[in-house]
């Protein structure tokens, strides 16, 4: 069976991106707007940045942040390594 079929590898991802949206959904609103924007709405940083009155540089630092902060609240969980 092809791995990418198996229904046991699509619930685990699927189950693993939930962890990972609780993770962004407690984020404090700052950093919360530009994850869910970049990777729940596929927003590129310069629409983001337009949407949210920032730069794009800012963007990205709130991107980082973010994205530190959901690896050490995955990390809490035992659930990123």
């Amino acid at each position: 069976m092809d791995t990418e079929t198996d229904p046991a590898d699509i619930i685990v991802k699927q189950e693993i991106y939930d962890e990972v949206i609780a993770a962004i959904e407690k984020l404090p609103d700052t950093y919360r707007d530009v994850c869910l924007l970049k990777y729940v709405n596929s927003m590129k940083e310069g629409e983001i940045a337009a949407i949210l009155d920032i730069s794009e540089s800012n963007v990205g630092v709130r991107i980082h942040r973010a994205k530190q902060m959901i690896r050490n609240a995955l990390k809490e969980e035992n659930i990123y390594v």
